[in-house]
């Protein structure tokens, strides 16, 4: 699932004291992986239902973003793939849920929400 394994610390926003304390503690790659997949999946109206998933991770100074819908048989797999600078990552997720809405996946997560 989107950013699963990712680790979250959260605090009040007008606390400067413990964001401070805390800023040590964010991984940039990290933020920008998980903020990439979650748009992607935002993008492709997904949730707990639906059979789309995205992965993204920071290579050589590049976001490679891996993303994927299935029927839930298993018969259709929609993949697609791209590379982007980190601060690109929401756009390019986003980029690529249109294209595999385009592409049928819009139908394949409303079977699923039915099914």
């Amino acid at each position: 699932a989107v950013g699963q394994g990712a680790l979250a610390v959260q605090c009040r926003s007008d606390d400067r004291r413990w964001m401070e304390a805390m800023r040590p503690l964010d991984d940039g790659a990290t933020r920008a992986a998980t903020t990439a997949e979650r748009a992607f999946l935002a993008e492709i109206g997904g949730g707990c239902l639906a059979p789309a998933t995205a992965w993204a991770e920071l290579q050589d100074d590049q976001l490679e973003i891996e993303a994927i819908v299935c029927s839930l048989d298993g018969t259709t797999a929609l993949r697609a793939s791209g590379s982007c600078p980190p601060e690109d990552g929401v756009a390019a997720a986003r980029g690529l849920a249109r294209g595999l809405l385009d592409d049928g996946a819009r139908e394949i997560i409303e079977a699923a929400r039915e099914g």
